[in-house]
C-alpha cells in the first residue's frame, strides 16, 4: 500500500513529539511492507526536495521562514496547498495520514477529499481546535 504521511516536520532536521511519532509510524509502516512517502515543510532551500531515511521517501517543500509559527500563515497557506495537491496527484497514494499541518496548511485534508484519497486526521494536540478560535 502507498501511504502519504503529512507532518509539520520530520527528523533528522525537526525533532519533537509529533515528529518522532511520524518517524516511528513511517518506519513501522515500511517494515510492514508499505511504501511510505512523507510530505513535510522545510525552511531552508538546502533541504528542499526528496531524501530517503530508513527506506522512507521524504518530500520537503520550502516554506518561507517568516511564516513559521506566525499567525494565519502558519495554518492556511494556499501556496503550500497548491504544492501538496500537485504532489498528491503525482504520487497517487492509496491513503493519507495527516499527523499535523502547522506550517503547511489546514486545507490539506480537504484536498485529499477532493482527490478521492481516503485519509485519517490524527488529533494529537489542540491545533485544529485552536484554528476555530483565531
Amino acid at each position: 500500500m502507498k501511504i502519504l504521511l503529512v507532518v509539520n516536520g520530520f527528523p533528522p532536521f525537526e525533532v519533537g513529539g509529533t515528529e518522532v511519532l511520524a518517524r516511528n509510524t513511517a518506519r513501522e509502516l515500511t517494515r510492514l511492507g508499505n511504501q511510505v512517502i512523507v510530505f513535510a515543510p522545510t525552511f531552508s532551500g538546502q533541504y528542499e526536495g526528496d531524501s530517503l531515511l530508513d527506506g522512507v521517501r521524504i518530500h520537503r517543500v520550502l516554506v518561507s521562514p517568516e511564516w513559521q509559527y506566525r499567525g494565519s500563515e502558519s495554518y492556511m497557506n494556499l501556496a503550500v496547498e497548491d504544492l501538496f495537491e500537485e504532489f498528491a496527484s503525482e504520487i497517487k497514494p492509496d491513503v493519507g495520514f495527516v499527523l499535523h499541518t502547522v506550517n503547511l496548511s489546514a486545507g490539506i485534508p480537504k484536498i485529499l477529499s477532493r482527490l478521492g484519497i481516503p485519509h485519517m486526521l490524527f488529533l494529537s494536540d489542540f491545533y485544529f481546535y485552536a484554528i476555530e478560535f483565531t
